[in-house]
């Protein structure tokens, strides 16, 4: 079992590192900095825990992970959520509509720099990008060809 924040709280940064283009960006997921998604996950594998431990569950519970073996109180979880824990999600929002592309996708400031992936999300969806993604292109499609 694998408990997952699906609505994240805290949200990260991409920033330039300086004006060198072949400089790779500052990237800061800030993961956790929002008390409240700690939280979540530390529910998530107490219940996770409990579940597991049940009796219907003993034909195929093999010991416990040796990482997980000795994590038992709150502090100890935390820890162990902030040490091991890892993004499975399809980052969104680095450049969020309504802040750095206009409603036609177009950057801001910009002549003819359009952003056309999930990025332009404005926040992380609860599902997999793939098919909000390809609806944000088939709609710049449109836009593009003055559809």
């Amino acid at each position: 079992m694998g408990p997952t924040l699906i609505a994240p709280q805290s949200r990260g940064f991409i920033a330039l590192r300086s004006a060198d283009p072949e400089d790779a960006p500052l990237i800061q997921p800030c993961y956790l900095r929002e008390p409240a998604d700690l939280e979540v996950l530390q529910a998530g594998m107490t219940l996770a825990r409990e579940i597991a431990a049940q009796k219907a569950f003993d034909p195929f519970r093999g010991p416990p992970h040796p990482r997980q073996a000795e994590v038992r109180s709150p502090a100890e979880i935390a820890a162990y959520i902030r040490q091991h824990a890892q993004t499975l999600y399809h980052p969104a929002g680095t450049c969020s509509m309504g802040q750095v592309v206009d409603e036609h996708l177009k950057v801001y400031g910009c002549e003819n720099l359009y952003v056309v992936d999930a990025s332009v999300m404005p926040g992380v969806v609860r599902g997999n990008t793939n098919i909000p993604t390809l609806m944000l292109a088939e709609r710049a499609a449109d836009l593009l060809l003055g559809v």
